[in-house]
């Protein structure tokens, strides 16, 4: 009974501090865009290591890409995007709304079938700061509170491959 107590506990404070760990991040990273940021929608997405902002502006979409160096995020690279699939990332309704991590009503409607692979923050923001939805799940989870196409997309940009959603 002791194990099971101290593996849910390490598990709670682990999760805990990821969740600060990405607000921190996020926070630093929406206060040095700010200025593009207001009255624009935009998503940041990332693990650990690397976090994404793409912002929609007008009709075209920039990508910033973050990297973390031990405690500190730095700005690595700027791209324009273009992709058939920011369309679907850029709508409401491949999303579901609201703060979702693994112990969210989500879940417990919708049990986790598959949980590997590092921590992952996701928010869909409708203006600076402004979050319609927002996750903090791991790379493999599934079901995704999320289209599955939006996802895959995603994770192409994190991982420097192409793909194109089919509609």
């Amino acid at each position: 009974m002791k194990k099971i107590i101290f593996i849910f506990l390490v598990t709670s404070v682990c999760h805990s501090q990821e969740i600060t760990y990405f607000k921190d991040k996020v926070d630093y990273i929406e206060n040095e865009l700010s200025n593009l940021l207001k009255d624009r929608e935009y998503i940041i997405y990332g693990t650990i290591h690397k976090m994404h902002l793409i912002l929609k502006k007008n009709d075209d979409f920039y990508q910033f890409i973050f990297t973390n160096n031990t405690n500190n995020m730095y700005l690595s690279d700027i791209n324009i995007l273009g992709s058939n699939c920011l369309e679907l990332v850029f709508n409401k309704l491949s999303y579901t709304k609201g703060i979702i991590d693994t112990d969210s009503d989500f879940y417990r409607n919708n049990p986790i079938e598959i949980l590997v692979g590092d921590p992952l923050y996701f928010s869909y923001n409708l203006d600076y700061k402004n979050r319609y939805c927002e996750y903090f799940i791991a790379m493999g989870i599934k079901p995704k509170p999320m289209k599955q196409q939006v996802s895959t997309y995603l994770n192409s940009l994190m991982l420097k491959y192409s793909y194109d959603c089919e509609w």
